[in-house]
């Protein structure tokens, strides 16, 4: 493949992994191992919530760039190595643990200069033009590694929206009544950009059509919904609480066990590990939604597109799609985020008009965020052209190129570096039941495409 060593640079993994878990940077170890090695090899700028910024050598000729969401994500005690079948593994975060890696290999080397830029931020909605000091990046030329799920490179990435809609909503006062939870649990959710296609189910969606078909048997009122955590995921769990006059309590139970079997069983083949459950929680002061703003949105719910909108190169491609991410309801109104994902102008306006005449019907306000840019690459790449030469040169096999419906959060560069030339590229993912799984071959080759083209830049 190399003249690099490949069993010494996986023993070098294997050898990271175990100083990443006796790390002393208890709550976020594979960041705090990083940022220790990078002060040992270079200058390096930080603010603990916001970035961490390092130069490797005075004429770096690349940028390399990871967003990281949350340091949840990156645990330490759910890493595994596996040196037989030479593979690592996690229960979730592989997206970032890989490149992580990928870097600490890459500043051990002593005669290869870059920077890299890591940015902890969640980018949507987010003004990022003041939170960093872009004018200290010496590089044109960009590798960002927030591109996950396949080994390759894509030339254009989707630019995202963010609808935020607000519905207000009125509360019945002093009403005593039997308090309930239902529960949604276990969905398989995921990444929106990557799960969008597998005909995941939306427990947005889910609970609001569950809780519409049970309150057309039985009279009850709603008192607060909350579904969905991350902009970016389908989301898998929900949670109502509603409330019952006494002598409809055994109705209300007994409905629901019906109901309950009907609905798993029509979408067990889709969502095999899906739960729900019936708690209730005693008599109690209630303060329940008034039952014409749950109507406002039930509308809103049924008006608003979910899921794959518009797809490209007969329909292997999709082009556009929305994303129910969360709903919450405050004292006096419900809260609805939006997640919009396009590479067409045109489709994108097609589904904001879509939107507001949900926003209408239900008596509801929208404010659209801008998120992530569309971004395309340059008609002529230097740094694409370098790595896919060195890719090929050193496997003797062609790179995936590809567009994506993703958002990449490197996107945002295009706004702060002039004449940006950049390849977002990815390790690859694999999955094992609810394990994410990365080889150790593949970092190893990353590792060795990335060292050599660096050393053939000008």
């Amino acid at each position: 493949m190399s003249d690099f060593n490949k069993e010494e640079l996986i023993n070098k993994i294997k050898q990271n992994f175990e100083d990443i878990s006796n790390s002393k940077y208890l709550a976020n170890p594979i960041v705090g191992f990083f940022l220790s090695y990078a002060k040992e090899n270079g200058e390096v700028f930080e603010s603990p919530e916001d970035f961490i910024y390092t130069r490797k050598g005075k004429n770096p000729s690349v940028l390399f760039h990871l967003n990281i969401v949350s340091f949840e994500d990156i645990i330490s005690d759910i890493l595994r190595i596996d040196q037989t079948e030479k593979k690592i593994e996690s229960n979730y975060g592989m997206e970032i643990i890989s490149p992580i890696i990928l870097l600490i290999n890459l500043l051990q080397e002593n005669d290869l200069d870059f920077e890299i830029l890591l940015t902890f931020k969640n980018v949507a909605g987010e003004d990022l033009t003041n939170f960093f000091d872009y004018s200290i990046i010496k590089s044109k030329k960009v590798i960002n590694l927030n591109y996950s799920g396949m080994f390759g490179i894509v030339d254009s990435s989707s630019e995202s929206r963010v609808a935020l809609i607000n519905i207000p909503i009125e509360r019945i006062e002093n009403d005593e009544k039997i308090s309930i939870e239902i529960l949604l649990n276990s969905l398989v959710g995921g990444i929106s950009v990557s799960e969008i296609d597998k005909q995941r189910q939306n427990s947005v969606k889910l609970i609001v059509n569950l809780i519409r078909q049970m309150k057309s048997k039985v009279d009850f009122s709603i008192e607060d919904f909350n579904a969905g955590d991350r902009l970016y995921f389908i989301p898998r769990d929900a949670k109502v609480k509603i409330c019952v006059e006494n002598k409809f309590k055994s109705d209300l139970k007994e409905y629901f066990e019906i109901v309950s079997d009907e609905f798993i069983t029509k979408i067990l083949k889709m969502e095999p590990d899906i739960k729900l459950s019936y708690e209730e929680n005693g008599e109690r002061e209630t303060h329940p939604i008034n039952n014409n703003d749950f109507e406002k949105l039930i509308s809103f719910i049924e008006l608003c597109p979910v899921g794959i909108f518009s797809t490209l190169d007969d329909n292997k491609l999709v082009e556009s799609s929305v994303n129910i991410s969360k709903l919450r309801t405050y004292e006096d109104v419900i809260r609805i985020a939006v997640l919009i994902r396009s590479n067409s102008e045109s489709v994108f306006d097609e589904i904001i008009e879509k939107i507001k005449i949900a926003t209408n019907v239900s008596k509801a306000d929208m404010r659209i965020i801008n998120d992530l840019p569309l971004w395309k690459r340059k008609n002529k790449s230097d740094i694409r052209n370098l790595f896919l030469n060195s890719f090929e040169n050193l496997s003797k096999e062609n790179l995936e190129i590809s567009q994506t419906h993703e958002s990449l959060d490197a996107s945002l560069l295009q706004n702060h570096i002039d004449d940006l030339d950049m390849i977002n590229f990815g390790i690859k993912i694999l999955r094992e039941g609810n394990s994410q799984i990365t080889l150790a071959d593949d970092i190893c080759l990353s590792y060795n495409v990335i060292a050599n083209m660096l050393r053939n830049l000008d």
